[in-house]
C-alpha cells in the first residue's frame, strides 16, 4: 500500500525510491517554533533546536545552532544588549523556519523546474550578513 501511495502523491524520483526500498517507512515531519526566546526572567533561553525544529531539507539546524550560541556569547559579553539578540536569534528562526515550510509544500506538492528547486536549496546558503529578514518576523519582539 504505501508503494502505491508514494505513486499517486511523491515525486517521480521520491516515488522511485520509496519502490526501491524493501521496506519502506514513514517518517512525520513537525514544524514546531516557539513563540519566544527567552522566558522565567531571562532565566531560561531557548537556542538551536529548542528554540525552533526546522525540517530536515533546510540544512540549516547546524548553522542555526551555532548563530544562535555565538549571539548569545556577544549578548553575555556585552557586545550586543538583550533586544538585539532577542531580534537576531528570532528573526532567523522564525524565517527559516517558514522557508522550510515553504520549500517542502513546493517540492512536494509542485511541478518545478530544476531550476526552481536549486534557487530553493541556495537561499538556505546565504551568509547571516547578507539576509534581509521580512518585516514580518520582526513581530512582537519588543514584547519578549
Amino acid at each position: 500500500m504505501l508503494k502505491s501511495k508514494a505513486d499517486e502523491t511523491l515525486p517521480p524520483q521520491m516515488a522511485e525510491m520509496a519502490h526501491k526500498t524493501k521496506t519502506p517507512f514513514v517518517q512525520c515531519i513537525t514544524d514546531v517554533i516557539s513563540p519566544k526566546n527567552l522566558y522565567m526572567g531571562d532565566k531560561i533561553v531557548l537556542i538551536g533546536d529548542a528554540l525552533a525544529g526546522f525540517r530536515p531539507h533546510t540544512v540549516a539546524s547546524t548553522s542555526q545552532a551555532a548563530f544562535d550560541v555565538m549571539s548569545l556569547v556577544k549578548w553575555l559579553d556585552g557586545e550586543i544588549d538583550r533586544g538585539e539578540f532577542v531580534k537576531r536569534v528570532m528573526e532567523y528562526a522564525r524565517d527559516v523556519q517558514a522557508k522550510g515550510v515553504r520549500i517542502g509544500n513546493r517540492s512536494q506538492f509542485e511541478t518545478l523546474e530544476v531550476k526552481e528547486y536549486i534557487e530553493d536549496r541556495n537561499m538556505m546558503s546565504t551568509p547571516h550578513k547578507d539576509i534581509v529578514f521580512p518585516e514580518w518576523t520582526r513581530e512582537g519582539l519588543d514584547e519578549i
